[in-house]
């Protein structure tokens, strides 16, 4: 087993047992209607339960406090390297729905063992 492997399936267990539960909706999926303004309405499809683990915690919890105030802070979650989450996906976490903004990926050896993806509060 080389490096790469080792690290991506410890970064998968430590993710599992310490990460947060989430419910990730993908917009393939989402009916999307358009109004005569112009305005789109989802309609998300049945969610995914995945694990995620805040990679800016602090910056976190300033934003959840922060409900019932508009706000276009970014935040970042890790989650594993095996969930196929792309940009407009909906990630809900405590009651709270992002939008993703963008996925990275963290490789090492050629392994991709963790995603980095940043995330706009949906109000």
């Amino acid at each position: 087993m080389t490096l790469g492997s080792s690290l991506q399936n410890t970064i998968r267990k430590i993710i599992d047992k310490f990460g947060d539960d989430a419910t990730w909706y993908d917009y393939s999926s989402a009916t999307i209607s358009t109004d005569d303004e112009g305005y789109e309405t989802i309609t998300w499809g049945t969610g995914t339960s995945i694990k995620t683990i805040a990679s800016d915690h602090i910056k976190i919890q300033n934003v959840i406090q922060k409900q019932g105030e508009e706000t276009t802070e970014t935040v970042t979650f890790l989650i594993a390297d095996n969930v196929s989450v792309d940009k407009k996906d909906k990630i809900t976490l405590n009651s709270i729905d992002y939008e993703i903004e963008s996925v990275g990926t963290i490789s090492v050896q050629g392994y991709i063992v963790a995603q980095r993806i940043s995330l706009n509060r949906i109000d």
